[in-house]
């Protein structure tokens, strides 16, 4: 995973817009762009979930374009598909077990389409971490009055 912050929006659709015509048509190699806020500072990212079959080097070569981007975050490694895969899915559901998950999938045309995506991402978290503080409050005013 490559994670990126806002400020690398623009860069990151044309590395993207860049990238599919040519390497991303490999059957070998796989792309998905997530939004999130991982820890420990829980500020909203893209996260590049990046795949490819094959040698380490020749993947990084695959995703140079992303790669001279300058991620704040490099968690890329080389494993087998069938250890990979399971692991991956497993740590997605432990972090993220009470969120919401949805998705969308497009080619990106203008790094507009990607902003508001964002934008609306970020305003659903600030909703989220308002209401869990909210009922976190009421739970423990409840719990005040029982004791």
């Amino acid at each position: 995973m490559l994670a990126f912050t806002p400020m690398h929006l623009e860069p990151l659709v044309e590395a993207f817009n860049a990238w599919w015509p040519n390497e991303g048509q490999d059957p070998k190699s796989c792309f998905l762009l997530a939004t999130g806020s991982p820890p420990p500072a829980f500020q909203p990212m893209f996260m590049a979930l990046i795949f490819y079959d094959g040698p380490e080097e020749e993947g990084r070569r695959h995703f140079k374009k992303f790669f001279d981007l300058g991620p704040v975050v490099d968690m890329t490694d080389s494993h087998p598909y069938v250890v990979q895969v399971p692991t991956l899915l497993g740590l997605f559901f432990q972090l993220y077990q009470e969120a919401f998950v949805s998705g969308v999938a497009f080619y990106f045309g203008e790094s507009t389409d990607l902003e508001c995506a964002f934008e609306s991402y970020d305003e659903s978290r600030e909703e989220q971490v308002h209401e869990s503080n909210r009922s976190e409050t009421s739970h423990g005013s409840n719990l005040e009055r029982h004791l």
